[in-house]
């Protein structure tokens, strides 16, 4: 076998490997036998064991000054997670801020050497299988193994969780596969076979049935979001040249319009979803965790990851917010960060999304293309997606590794020409 296709088969298996350990929590098998107790020390291993292989890889194809180039390049990022590290300092749970730490170096390490190598169209195909592994596993699993696959316990009773432990994560991830199988789609002919796209149709189907069986509101809101946007794009891509510049003026106007109306009327709004303006209590309980616990550290927080590992907080939160269930997270990816990092933490966060969607727009408009915007989309994704939703190393890394596979795969390429 020719030695490049022995380093795509590699990087295939790395690639499974990263779906499988960033998703692990979240699993419905590992939720049911650990407990939702945290990571085994064998997630760990094989993390440290590809970033060590990738690094030697690098070393061996002579890449490092393109790698640390790029890294300069991306200095946000490494600010971010020093910031994770040196809360090892004032954490109130070191096990879990140690653990926390290694997840985010490792898994940001192996993100940044993909972002590398990956194309636009690369992420497109990674995604689509990505989502379309786990839309067919959910389905047989729904279909053959239901009490594996469905909501059994009120409210939730007969709603799809699939190869989840909630159907929330079920909605999010169809949602993400959803725009992918669109872009496959609509793009030209050339840049998608005819088997790529007969496949894409009938994902694009099976994850719209299974966003609907999960009934997950931010997943069904994701994909009424992202289905304007695309079809706003394309509207573009084919006509934008006949459309004056004074028009872009008119057309921003009522996007806002488009944006603000629902904004005044989430009542109504949500209740299109058969939910309720506070997003089922989630909005009481972020009022209450700002005011009884942020206030406390405002600045730094109480460490990365360590906040919710507090003894006794889960119960505590559960006591005021009136939930049947102990609170495990905040259900906002930017509310677990500012309680982790305080202030500090969310603003790098914030700095690294706009970081990433300044070279997605431009990676974007060179392109001209569905291709080229599907960075863009996938970070419109990201931004929406941890509003209802701790999608920041509460419970899995798998945005974090797509946030910053995209920023890599942004950077102005005469810093990486030479990337391994």
């Amino acid at each position: 076998m020719p030695q490049q296709s022995i380093i795509k088969s590699i990087d295939g298996l790395f690639l499974a490997l990263m779906v499988y350990l960033t998703h692990l929590t979240i699993f419905t098998w590992f939720y049911m036998y650990n407990e939702y107790s945290g990571s085994p020390e064998l997630q760990l291993k094989i993390l440290v064991a590809i970033g060590l292989i990738i690094l030697w890889r690098i070393r061996l194809k002579n890449g490092e000054k393109a790698f640390w180039l790029a890294w300069r390049d991306n200095w946000i990022v490494v600010t971010f997670v020093c910031l994770a590290l040196l809360s090892l300092i004032w954490t109130v749970s070191l096990l879990a801020t140690i653990y926390r730490v290694l997840l985010v170096f490792f898994v940001t390490l192996i993100a940044a050497y993909f972002g590398m190598r990956f194309s636009s169209r690369s992420l497109v195909i990674f995604i689509a299988l990505t989502a379309g592994a786990f839309a067919l596993a959910s389905l047989f699993l729904g279909v053959f193994y239901p009490e594996l696959a469905i909501h059994p316990e009120w409210p939730y009773t007969g709603l799809w969780h699939g190869v989840f432990w909630h159907k929330i994560y079920l909605g999010a991830t169809m949602a993400l596969g959803y725009i992918a199988y669109l872009v496959i789609l609509f793009s030209p002919r050339q840049q998608y076979s005819r088997v790529q796209k007969t496949l894409s149709a009938a994902m694009l189907v099976i994850c719209g049935v299974l966003a609907i069986l999960s009934d997950s509101a931010s997943g069904l809101v994701i994909f009424v979001l992202q289905t304007g946007l695309f079809f706003a794009v394309l509207f573009w891509l084919f006509w934008g040249h006949l459309v004056p510049r004074r028009a872009y003026w008119l057309l921003l106007g009522l996007i806002m319009f488009v944006i603000l109306l629902p904004v005044t009327n989430l009542e109504f709004v949500f209740g299109l979803f058969n939910r309720t303006a506070n997003m089922t209590g989630r909005v009481p309980m972020w009022l209450h965790l700002l005011k009884a616990y942020f206030v406390e550290r405002p600045f730094f927080g109480y460490g990365f990851g360590a906040f919710w590992q507090q003894n006794g907080i889960m119960q505590a939160v559960q006591a005021v917010v009136g939930w049947k269930y102990p609170v495990r997270v905040s259900d906002n990816g930017y509310l677990d960060i500012l309680l982790g990092l305080g202030v500090s933490g969310l603003l790098l966060l914030l700095a690294i999304l706009a970081t990433g969607f300044w070279r997605a727009i431009q990676v974007a408009l060179q392109g001209r293309d569905l291709t080229s915007f599907f960075p863009l989309f996938v970070l419109i994704h990201i931004l929406f997606i941890n509003i209802s939703l701790s999608y920041f190393f509460e419970n899995e890394t798998f945005i974090w590794f797509l946030l910053v596979l995209i920023l890599f795969m942004t950077t102005p390429r005469n810093s990486i020409s030479n990337a391994p």
